[in-house]
């Protein structure tokens, strides 16, 4: 199984349908996909993934200025709770409270 651990999508003007049909053309079988700051669309994902026969799974990517944070929750549902992480950045981003996977980049 060929998976991309890194999929970030724009928060608009993205056709997902395209983006999921284009990776499993290419041989990609699965996808964590993120928004920026905020989930990815999850329900669109979810609905190209089973035209596609393709696994999907989300996150969300932090954006700093020196720096990103990738957050892969253990449930999805985590990510409908927050809406955008913005209020989370502006009071330092503490991660305590939030499992999951977290992935520091530069």
């Amino acid at each position: 199984m060929l998976v991309d651990f890194h999929l970030t999508l724009p928060p608009q003007g993205v056709d997902v349908d395209a983006v999921v049909r284009n990776l499993k053309e290419a041989g990609v079988d699965a996808g964590v996909f993120y928004g920026y700051n905020e989930p990815p669309p999850i329900n669109t994902l979810k609905a190209a993934a089973r035209m596609y026969d393709f696994s999907v799974f989300f996150g969300i990517e932090v954006v700093f200025s020196d720096g990103k944070l990738l957050w892969i929750p253990p449930d999805e549902e985590m990510l409908k709770v927050i809406p955008s992480m913005e209020p989370f950045i502006a009071m330092g981003l503490d991660v305590s409270d939030k499992p999951g996977l977290w992935i520091g980049t530069g």
